[in-house]
């Protein structure tokens, strides 16, 4: 079937005949604001029958965070990583097992990471610290952070870049400074 012109999408999708989106969505794509409408129409099966076919384009993942709907999210990162701005997007609007499936799947951009530290829940920086170390932003958010136990962890197993080296010396604890130390040996 040859995808249709995207007026004609969008009215697939603004007639609602479930069975014509569906039989739409088993041979072709949605250009982006196509995409968008069927988040938007919020039909589960139609967008679940959708994202097991093809990857969204940037603008209807965010939409598709907004959703909120947990199925959904968590069976499109079983599939796809997201760029940037959906990052962000699913660290702030996702909830603890979406963000701990993500990152435990794949790496952060560097602003995801600052945003990932901003959200301040333990567990998932710890997670996100067992498997990938930050960037240059990011460690010094996490030093700034001041939590004892993931500054530990971090710097156990990653070396700091410089600033971030000069924020933990002005911290001042001593255990941090001596743990930096022995990893330097190394």
């Amino acid at each position: 079937m040859k995808r249709k012109d995207l007026n004609q999408q969008l009215k697939i999708i603004a007639r609602g005949d479930h069975d014509e989106i569906m039989a739409y969505i088993a041979k072709c794509y949605f250009d982006t604001e196509a995409e968008i409408a069927l988040i938007e129409r919020g039909n589960h099966d139609e967008i679940m029958a959708y994202i097991s076919k093809f990857s969204l384009c940037d603008e209807a993942k965010i939409a598709f965070i907004k959703r909120g709907n947990h199925d959904e999210i968590m069976a499109y990162i079983a599939e796809c990583s997201f760029g940037t701005e959906t990052q962000i997007a699913l660290i702030e609007r996702g909830d603890h097992d979406e963000i701990m499936a993500y990152i435990s799947k794949f790496f952060l951009c560097d602003e995801a990471e600052i945003a990932l530290i901003e959200r301040g829940d333990h567990d998932e920086i710890m997670a996100y610290i067992a498997e990938c170390s930050f960037g240059t932003e990011a460690q010094i958010a996490l030093i700034e952070r001041g939590d004892h136990d993931e500054i530990m962890a971090y710097i156990s197993k990653f070396f700091l870049c410089d600033e971030a080296e000069i924020a933990l010396i002005e911290r001042g604890d001593h255990d941090e400074i001596a743990a930096l130390n022995k990893l330097k040996e190394k």
